[in-house]
């Protein structure tokens, strides 16, 4: 088959000559570039969270493989947004403009955990990705920086706690390419850590000892490149580094308590 026609029109409808502005924006907490329908694919990469871990690609789109590949659909509004890796959210209160706004949202939290994930985890009950409920607050600081706020519990049964956040997040104009780094602190309920991380004495084994994980604070850090290529096309990079509580990284089965995660996207608008 002749795939030259095929890129030819790929490339057509690139169009680099065509000028592009960028138009990242926060919104309800998340971090924006395009409105209206949106599709996303790439690579990813994700460090190991639990010892022994296997970079099996049927977790492609959850945090259990090591690197592999990266889809996402998604739709953008003006007060409603949904993303399958994100969740959806809705804005409560307050427009674009305004210096603070409240917004609601729905999203999956947590691990989804049993033996096909680790032979380390073998014998102990599966632990399930939650859903959970949450509200957010956003408050602009100075032109193009957002500090938001977040507080979500567990409304499916599955771990039966909440986690909360404050993240700061700052828009910087490079030209073309907008660079947004961002900073945060979030706190782990007991319920949330326990359940994810702890081993209860029927899970006990001479190499897994019995653990209670108590509450803790993790602590993050990293950026976002978007680079529009047309009106319709962005290329996205994010890296990040979470440095996970000390709860969480005396658990027999956690790998490491520092966790890196990047990612290379494409994008188009329709």
């Amino acid at each position: 088959m002749n795939y030259l026609p095929l890129a030819l029109v790929a490339l057509g409808s690139i169009n680099l000559a065509q000028a592009a502005e960028s138009d990242t924006y926060i919104s309800n907490g998340q971090v924006y570039h395009s409105r209206g329908w949106v599709v996303e694919f790439g690579a990813g990469y994700n460090s190991d969270i639990i010892k022994e871990q296997k970079n099996d690609y049927k977790f492609a789109f959850g945090d259990h493989n090591r690197f592999g590949p990266r889809v996402n659909v998604g739709y953008h509004g003006d007060r409603f947004n949904a993303d399958l890796d994100k969740g959806i959210n809705y804005r409560l209160y307050g427009k674009d403009r305004d210096a603070i706004t409240f917004s609601t949202y729905l999203t999956g939290n947590g691990l989804w955990l049993d033996k096909d994930v680790s032979k380390v985890l073998a014998g102990m009950e599966e632990r399930r990705i939650s859903v959970d409920l949450g509200l957010n607050m956003d408050i602009k600081v100075g032109p193009r920086g957002v500090l938001s706020t977040n507080f979500q519990h567990d409304i499916s049964g599955e771990y039966k706690g909440y986690v909360a956040g404050v993240r700061y997040q700052q828009i910087l104009n490079l030209g073309r390419l907008d660079l947004v780094p961002f900073v945060g602190v979030s706190y782990n309920s007991a319920k949330f850590n326990d359940h994810y991380f702890g081993v209860s004495k029927k899970e006990a084994l001479p190499k897994r000892a019995q653990y209670e994980a108590k509450a803790g604070v993790n602590y993050d850090i990293g950026y976002q490149l978007i680079l529009p290529l047309s009106s319709n096309w962005r290329i996205t990079q994010q890296t990040s580094y979470t440095r996970l509580s000390k709860e969480i990284a005396d658990s027999p089965i956690t790998d490491s308590r520092n966790q890196w995660s990047a990612n290379l996207m494409a994008s188009y608008r329709f």
